[in-house]
Order: structure tokens, then C-alpha cells, then sequence
């Protein structure tokens, strides 16, 4: 857990690593706020508490994933009433205020507990402080949560490729492609494994960036391998195991937070950085 808080960390990570206690990040609705896109939906107004330093959050998380109903901790941002940092805290699902909607009906991606989660009159002090400057944070955590996110892609075209080359019959003329796409998405897949472990991206954002888009790029293209190799049979209910799923599965990839369009803006604002610097 990436915090300046040790007592938060020490309390909640053995919970997390353990599974008895789930950890989702409620970090959509910051991240845009820290591209510029839009302004942040959570409020942190100071309490008048006698002792240490609390704050009284009022707010609204829409979209959630790993909210699961026997309890869990989110991590959000919270614009404070006066100018300065911005804190990110960790609200537990028994804090007092904290309320879970039911799951989201979503069209894939049933089984991970989705839903919106609603901050009203939320007391919360400097023990639940997951950091105090997002801008800090943010960069520090962005690596391992972009390359979890990542997994996704790289899952999905990895079993879309294995069922497109299953499939492939008289259709030769598809083998070529998956070949090159299934060299192309392992060769990517080791450029993110091996930044990830040697922190580059930390320092070097725009590398993870483009690797992200490469990779759902490929699950598209995997996908339209998958759907060309079953043939007509892929647009008939129950006759191509697997493929209707992971193709609504795979709608989902581009609008991750953050979404794709939100990395091309994120590159385009580095390299004109990098042109404009002497």
C-alpha cells in the first residue's frame, strides 16, 4: 500500500493481502480531476473536533469495482474547502455514512462487484488519511494500477488468439495474422512486466501509456481474428463458447479509468512538454 500513513498501512494490508477484507479504488472521478476533465465529485470540509484532525466528507463514487457486500475499503479523493493539497482517504464500508448501491447491471463483468458508493456526513480523521497530496500519490501509484489493469487486456487477447488458432480450419489465410499478433502482444506483455519491475515508468509515464493502448489495440484486433475464424456461427447463441463474452467483456477495456481517449490526451500534453522544453 502506497501511503504516508504507516499506521493506516499496518492496520489494513495484512486484511487486504489476507482476502479477508477487500481494497477498491475509487479513483475515476481524481484522475480526471487531475487531467484537467472535470472537477472533484467528493467534498472534504475541516470538522470541529477537539482533538486531531478531522474532516467531514460528503459525496458520490459512481462506478466502483471490488465493493464486495462483506465489507471493503475505497480509496478516494476529497476536494478541501480552502486551497491546498488534496487528501486521499481510505473509507471503510463500517464507517458511519458510507452507503454501497446494489451492483451495477452492467452487460459483462457481472461477478465483480460493481456499484456506486455514497458519502454522506462521513466523519473521518488523520488516521484514515491514505495520503495528503494526490498530485504526489498519484504518480506513485499509477504504474502497478495501470499494469493490473493491463492484465485485462492481455488475458482476453490470449484466449481470443488460442480459440481464433483452434479455429482456423480452411481459413489459412488467418494463421499469419495471429501469429504476428500473438508475437506482438507476448513481446508488449514483456516490455510491461519487465518496466513494471524496474520502476521506468515511474519516471517514464508516456511508455506505460502507450503500452495500455497497444494492448487493448490487440484485443481488438484479436477479437476480429476470433470472430473471422468461427464465421457466421460466432453470430449464433451458444455456438462459439466463449466469444459473445469476451467480446462484451472487451467493450469495457477502452473506457477504463483511465479511458483511452484520456491517454492519448495525457501523450499529446507529454510531447508537447517535450517539444516546448529548450
Amino acid at each position: 500500500m502506497r501511503s504516508n500513513n504507516p499506521a493506516l498501512r499496518d492496520r489494513e494490508l495484512p486484511k487486504l493481502l489476507a482476502g479477508e477484507w477487500a481494497g477498491a479504488i475509487g479513483m475515476s472521478n481524481a484522475m480526471k480531476f487531475v487531467c484537467g476533465l472535470e472537477p472533484l465529485e467528493v467534498i472534504a470540509r475541516q470538522a470541529d473536533r477537539a482533538q486531531g484532525q478531522q474532516w467531514l466528507i460528503d459525496g458520490t463514487l459512481p462506478w466502483v469495482t471490488n465493493l464486495r457486500a462483506g465489507g471493503f475499503s475505497v480509496a478516494a479523493a476529497a476536494q478541501p474547502a480552502t486551497p491546498g493539497p488534496v487528501p486521499v482517504f481510505s473509507f471503510r464500508s463500517d464507517l458511519q455514512g458510507v452507503r454501497r448501491s446494489q451492483d451495477l447491471v452492467l452487460m459483462g463483468l457481472r461477478g465483480s462487484d460493481v456499484a456506486a458508493v455514497e458519502l454522506e456526513g462521513v466523519f473521518v480523521g488523520s488516521e484514515h488519511r491514505l495520503h495528503d497530496n494526490l498530485t504526489v500519490w498519484l504518480p506513485q501509484v499509477r504504474p502497478q494500477f495501470l499494469g493490473f489493469q493491463c492484465g485485462m487486456s492481455i488475458g482476453l487477447a490470449r484466449a481470443s488468439i488460442a480459440a481464433a488458432q483452434e479455429r482456423v480450419g480452411r481459413r489459412e489465410v488467418l494463421r499469419a495474422p495471429l501469429a504476428t499478433l500473438h508475437l506482438a502482444l507476448e513481446k508488449d506483455t514483456g516490455e510491461l512486466l519487465g518496466g513494471l519491475q524496474s520502476g521506468v515508468f515511474s519516471s517514464d509515464p508516456a511508455a506505460l501509456f502507450r503500452l495500455r493502448i497497444a494492448l487493448a489495440r490487440h484485443v481488438q484486433q484479436a477479437l476480429y481474428l476470433e470472430l473471422q475464424a468461427w464465421g457466421g456461427q460466432a453470430y449464433l447463441d451458444d455456438q462459439a463458447p466463449g466469444f459473445a463474452r469476451r467480446w462484451r467483456e472487451s467493450a469495457f477495456i477502452p473506457v477504463i479509468t483511465p479511458s483511452l481517449a484520456q491517454l492519448e490526451i495525457q501523450l499529446s500534453l507529454l510531447n508537447r512538454q517535450a517539444s516546448d522544453t529548450p
